[in-house]
């Protein structure tokens, strides 16, 4: 996701969001220091489309929900007791979990598409990927 195309976006990911996720998580969460990793359009297209069962690296994940159609793709969460939790998206949600939930969309009911895009904080400026070269971005 091109900083420069998406201004806003980018002021909304270091700020108000982030602010959220931290306040969500009960301490301070810091932005990826890496363009290609802070943020991804996550495009599920028609019935069947899912992202299967798995955990992220970051201490915490954001969702922003842009497109979300009938039928849409449940976020599902597991815990190691196998006990499940889900969460039924809409245009214009945030949500943020800790990254290490094991999480999965549900497959999509019908046809259409539901774009969502993904964020990554990490629990300070260094717990995480150094960036170097194209992958170094400023606001």
């Amino acid at each position: 996701m091109s900083c420069a195309r998406l201004p806003w976006f980018w002021h909304l990911y270091h700020g108000v969001l982030r602010d959220f996720a931290s306040a969500s998580l009960g301490q301070p969460v810091f932005a990826s220091n890496r363009l290609s990793s802070a943020t991804t359009l996550n495009i599920l297209r028609g019935g069947g489309a899912t992202n299967d069962w798995h955990r992220d690296a970051n201490i915490v994940t954001g969702v922003f929900y842009a497109v979300v159609p009938e039928g849409a793709g449940t976020l599902s969460f597991r815990d190691g007791d196998a006990r499940t939790a889900s969460l039924i998206p809409r245009p214009g949600l945030f949500t943020c979990f800790p990254g290490a939930v094991e999480h999965r969309v549900e497959p999509l009911q019908e046809s259409g598409e539901r774009l969502a895009i993904a964020m990554v904080y990490h629990a300070s400026p260094t717990d995480q990927p150094p960036a170097f070269g194209r992958d170094v971005y400023t606001l």
